[in-house]
């Protein structure tokens, strides 16, 4: 699986979109935005679905890609391996905004 920074760098660039640009979409800076896509630098969560939503890169994959690379190491290989097994999975995942809250 490639990294959460490798996904983030490849649809920026293949988007035409520049690191200032994206670092002030997101509101962080350019230093940070290219340490994380170096890998030198976690991407939590929330920012991972904005980069995701702003990129238009699947939010699962992304999730799954930053989690890997994360404080979560067990749970990344659990997901990458689940993945690796099944790549249609990516297709049917509902995205993060799709999930509906079972106590409500």
């Amino acid at each position: 699986m490639r990294s959460a920074g490798a996904i983030i760098k490849d649809a920026r660039r293949s988007r035409g979109i520049s690191q200032e640009g994206l670092a002030d979409s997101l509101h962080v800076s350019r230093a940070y935005l290219s340490m994380v896509e170096s890998g030198a630098r976690p991407i939590t969560e929330e920012t991972a679905l904005r980069l995701a939503d702003l990129l238009g890169v699947d939010r699962l994959v992304l999730l799954v890609a930053a989690v890997s690379g994360s404080r979560w190491p067990v749970l990344g290989k659990m997901l990458r391996r689940e993945m690796g097994d099944r790549p249609e999975m990516m297709s049917q995942a509902p995205r993060a905004g799709d999930l509906v809250d079972a106590t409500d």
